[in-house]
């Protein structure tokens, strides 16, 4: 077939029988190529549907190949031919699957129709939601009942999981074997009935089961259904503790593959001996097992989802327990290698690069514990377990950002905002039937969040010049020594993947490095946390216990390294982003960063220009006379209940997170204007915008001229969607765009780089969804992302009283010459000598993140 010519049905159909062969010998790249080629064939003939089949077909391949961008590509692409096709909604839902993201796969699929609900069924499942699955559960099987599929809703029955589904999916397989004479079809169906008749403890039947099927397939000639056969019974077996029986069938796989000359099967069978000796903790066979494995993926070039990093990173387990350290340790370093390649892969993605990341970071944290305490790795290792998102992107900077939205990304940006409004809304309102219409709205919103993140990833895909994502120069440890001083100590933390493994702490001084592990398990050291902070975000509550119980197990294993320290920068990871490091230490000056690199890069930004206004503050908004209901929700934003509980202590005085009756509007916030005025005295220069000034359009034109940014008001954190969690600024005018919500999402629009100070006098502003390795995603991300170099926000709510204390000490001592960690360290020193002011809920709540200069 030439380039020019136009291919015949018969021609294109060779391509798609070619390309299945290639697939399924995992040769992707030669069905990438066949696949292009029909799509191409199909777009001569004019056929639509047909190339936006071939489409979806060339979209796994590329996802299976590691190339997850280009597969994005290809499903907008088909979704451009076909608007509002189903099949091409499940693609796309199935690669958010693949990708980790189960809450943008959930929302896909729910736009997918009749043909996702059994997904939808899996995926609540997996999330643990088996009373939402069990709708997709019933409304699938009714579907299946009617067109009298016996054998679909079997599956579907067994999919379920629980012993009554295994006894009826059974008997329909009886049925459905009975009205079937396809031999392809009977094995499937053997297959399937002899795994539930295991799990229905009835063993001897389900070996006849097996054995009628490998009998089944030796007549037939079904090569790819003895595979599974012999694949299923060797589980079988294995879980009857019939071990010589495994072994023999094991073999039997791992022979007729090799007669076969396929190698994927012969990956399957060696997959078996991994497992079964992983159960049996044999790590010399799983050692072995993992050898030939790898061997295997390093001769086929495999990139599957069991791939060379997977079994690099199991041969590195089964050594390290075989006590050969060091051959562990090379085997680790291996899989960092392919895996640092293959992140490359996911550069524009930013919800898959996170999701990425979040699931292979075992061979990182497996060479950590197998270092010793004082290797220079150790750095290494931590920076690219930390901030990697943020750093890249502000190496990447505003520069690859568009000038201006497109009218697509304006209407889908518009669309998350409206939803993330009215959610909150039907929260303060709490109307009868409430709960049911903030769970749709939720659901709704995901939707949306996902339209707006697939948009990004398709430009991203689409765009060379922003698909490749320009690497974060990786920091070496002398370069972060040198900009540490005398007696200042870095503590980056680094938690594990697994709740019953234990916390490391990288511990930086200008002469020294030392890796720590602290001795209480994540789950034990998370309690602590919740428990602490529970206690410090309310004044009526008692919190010295809880603060010892927690610096017993954080603090104490780092003293010797804390020890004459005057400044301490803390790199928190996952929930310890809860923590309230103020109050757990007393003398040194404490300031945070996501990680010991971007703390460097922030520091070694070049210096600010001089801006046009060089403090802007914006407080007391005017937050009525607009159809509006403004009050801060609890965190998370949670569905209304009839009656609301009342707090837990009665509002005495405003604060910047309010709990009120339904329908009300938020209390104002007097203490703003006061910090206002006082700034004004201490900053004569400053611009100060107050009331019906304080307007979203100002604030957006302003921040991007001026050096320090104070913003007093309330805030929201949305944890459905953290790029809508948001400041609440004046109401808008009649002929503003603008909703008064100034979002994360807006922030992380804007050219922060000229900041120098970003202080968010509100509650709850240093909060979001916690994430290990990433920090914490809401305002505080964002206006990193943005480019700002110090943050001042706050871990809980605040009282309008004493944050004007503290804001006012805070900005005298700035003013003094103090340095900026200084400079809040004396703030919350000066609160606490106050009269009732000793608890933590007064002078503990605000943290700096950033730089420190």
């Amino acid at each position: 077939m030439s380039h020019d010519q136009v291919p015949t049905p018969e021609e294109l159909d060779l391509l798609r029988r070619e390309a299945g062969e290639a697939r399924r010998t995992l040769d992707y790249e030669r069905a990438i190529t066949l696949n292009r080629r029909r799509a191409d064939g199909w777009r001569k003939r004019g056929e639509r549907a047909q190339e936006a089949a071939t489409l979806v077909e060339l979209s796994r391949d590329y996802q299976s190949n590691g190339q997850p961008l280009v597969a994005f590509v290809c499903l907008a692409e088909a979704e451009a031919l076909v608007p509002d096709d189903a099949t091409v909604r499940l693609a796309l839902g199935d690669l958010y699957t693949q990708l980790r993201l189960r809450e943008q796969a959930i929302a896909v699929y729910e736009r997918a129709g009749a043909l996702a609900t059994s997904r939808l069924m899996a995926a609540y499942l997996s999330k643990g939601d088996r009373v939402r699955a069990r709708t997709f559960l019933e409304r699938e099987r009714q579907r299946l009942q009617q067109a009298k599929n016996l054998r679909g809703e079997a599956n579907l029955l067994a999919a379920w999981g629980e012993p009554a589904t295994y006894a009826e999916a059974e008997a329909l397989l009886v049925r459905a074997l009975a009205a079937t004479k396809d031999p392809v079809e009977q094995a499937q169906m053997l297959s399937l009935r002899a795994t539930l008749l295991g799990l229905l403890k009835r063993p001897d039947e389900a070996r006849q089961c097996f054995e009628e099927q490998l009998a089944l397939c030796q007549r037939a000639g079904l090569v790819p259904e003895r595979f599974m056969a012999l694949g299923a019974y060797a589980s079988f077996e294995y879980f009857q503790g019939a071990k010589p029986k495994v072994l023999a069938l094991v073999q039997r796989y791992l022979s007729f593959a090799q007669q076969q000359q396929s190698p994927v099967d012969e990956r399957g069978a060696l997959q078996k001996r991994l497992d079964f000796a992983s159960y049996d903790q044999d790590w010399a066979q799983v050692a072995a097992a993992c050898s030939e494995l790898i061997s295997l993926c390093v001769a086929q070039g495999w990139r599957g989802t069991y791939d060379l990093p997977y079994f690099q990173d199991r041969h590195a387990e089964a050594l390290q327990k075989l006590g050969k350290r060091s051959e562990a340790s090379a085997a680790c370093r291996a899989a960092i290698a392919v895996l640092e390649q293959r992140r490359r892969t996911y550069a524009g993605l930013s919800d898959a690069a996170l999701a990425f990341r979040q699931g292979s970071r075992s061979p990182y944290e497996r060479l950590l514990g197998l270092l010793p305490p004082q290797s220079p790795e150790a750095f290494g290792l931590v920076q690219r377990l930390k901030a990697r998102a943020l750093r890249e992107q502000l190496t990447l900077g505003r520069g690859s950002q568009e000038a201006a939205p497109s009218p697509e990304e304006t209407a889908l940006r518009a669309r998350c905002e409206q939803l993330n409004a009215a959610l909150v809304q039907e929260g303060i309102a709490n109307a009868v039937g409430g709960k049911k219409r903030f769970a749709e709205l939720q659901s709704e919103l995901r939707q949306a969040e996902t339209a707006l993140a697939r948009f990004y990833d398709t430009l991203h895909a689409r765009s060379p010049q922003t698909a490749l994502c320009r690497a974060a120069s990786e920091p070496t440890l002398a370069q972060v020594q040198a900009q540490l001083k005398p007696r200042q100590l870095l503590l980056d933390f680094v938690l594990p993947t697994l709740p019953e493994e234990k916390v490391r702490v990288l511990a930086l001084q200008r002469q020294s490095v030392t890796l720590i592990t602290l001795p209480t398990p994540l789950a034990e050291l998370r309690g602590r946390v919740q428990q602490l902070r529970e206690a410090c975000s309310s004044p009526d509550r008692p919190w010295q216990d809880a603060a010892r119980a927690l610096a017993d197990v954080l603090i104490a294993p780092l003293a010797s390294q804390l020890r004459g320290m005057e400044q301490v920068v803390l790199c928190p990871d996952g929930a310890l982003w809860e923590v309230p490091f103020l109050v757990l230490l007393d003398q040194p000056v404490v300031s945070y960063a996501f990680s010991a690199a971007l703390w460097l890069q922030q520091r070694t930004l070049p210096a600010l220009p001089p801006r046009p206004l060089s403090l802007l503050a914006v407080a007391a908004p005017n937050l009525a006379g607009f159809n509006r209901p403004i009050i801060a929700p609890e965190r998370p934003i949670i569905a209304p209940e009839r009656p609301i509980i009342a707090p837990e202590r009665p509002i005495i005085a405003p604060e910047r997170s309010v709990f009120l009756p339904p329908g009300m509007l938020s209390l104002s916030l007097p203490g703003t204007l006061q910090e206002a005025a006082a700034l004004g005295q201490l900053f004569p220069e400053a611009t100060v915008l107050l009331g019906k000034d304080a307007q979203e359009s100002r604030v957006k034109a302003d921040a991007v001229r001026c050096r320090r940014l104070h913003i007093a008001t309330h805030a929201f954190v949305n944890d459905t969607a953290p790029a809508l969690s948001c400041l609440v600024l004046s109401d808008p005018t009649d002929l503003s765009r603008e909703d008064g919500f100034l979002t994360a999402r807006e922030l992380m629009g804007l050219d922060l780089s000229g900041l120098e100070l970003v202080t968010l006098s509100a509650c709850n502003t240093a909060r979001g969804q916690l994430l290990t390795g990433e920090g914490v995603r809401g305002l505080s991300w964002a206006l990193t992302a943005a480019g700002a170099r110090n943050l001042v926000l706050s871990q809980w709510s605040v009282p309008d009283e004493a944050t004007v204390v503290g804001m006012q000490a805070f900005y005298a001592a700035l003013k003094r010459g103090l340095s900026k960690p200084a400079a809040l360290r004396h703030a919350s020193l000066e609160q606490r000598k106050l009269p009732g002011r000793e608890h933590p809920y007064y002078w503990g709540a605000f943290i700096l993140i950033g730089s420190g200069l």
